[in-house]
């Protein structure tokens, strides 16, 4: 497991992504990479062979902010970059066999949504504070929810129960905010 905590929609949060490409030099991916891998806005990144032989994701709070990054990336190294920038969310249901003893259930296919219909949810300075540590690696907790509860009142002034922080996840995960809260394999 790499981690165990949750995985967010960025567009449900007023994110805007793209998927980005470059070709770049064989002799420069090693440089271009390490470039890359400086920047807060770039989460993933892979090497590929071919033509277009990087691939990463970029997100920013607005177009204008994404558009700004690319271009840096673009600057910084001297390489052009292809942006596409999603339309539609698809979600794609993965499991796993544990038990063999525990008969599995089926998954309907969701249909795609469209990010023109998406609107961001409204999030306050605690609802950010809980998002950051759920992004995290909350494995090491014997209750996580609690030790969540307890650093937003160390960070942000507010107690809240653990109770509170259950409900807020939960209608988080109701909504669509939350994609997934689980563990993450390394594949």
């Amino acid at each position: 497991l790499t981690r165990v905590g949750a995985t967010f929609e960025p567009s449900r949060l007023g994110y805007q992504v793209a998927v980005c490409s470059m070709s770049v030099e064989d002799e420069d991916r090693a440089d271009v990479v390490s470039t890359i891998k400086g920047i807060h806005a770039i989460p993933r990144m892979v090497s590929v062979d071919g033509e277009r032989n990087l691939w990463f994701t970029a997100v920013e709070p607005s177009e204008k902010a994404l558009d700004s990054q690319l271009a840096q990336v673009a600057n910084k190294t001297g390489y052009d970059v292809a942006c596409f920038r999603p339309t539609h969310v698809f979600k794609n249901q993965v499991s796993f066999e544990i038990d063999p003893t525990v008969p599995r259930r089926l998954e309907r296919p969701q249909a795609p949504i469209s990010l023109a219909s998406v609107r961001p949810a409204a999030m306050s300075d605690i609802d950010r504070q809980i998002a950051r540590v759920l992004q995290g690696d909350i494995s090491g907790e014997r209750r996580p929810f609690s030790v969540i509860a307890r650093m937003t009142a160390d960070t942000c002034g507010e107690h809240l129960s653990e109770e509170e922080v259950i409900r807020r996840i939960t209608r988080w995960c109701d909504s669509g905010v939350i994609r997934c809260l689980g563990a993450v394999v390394n594949p």
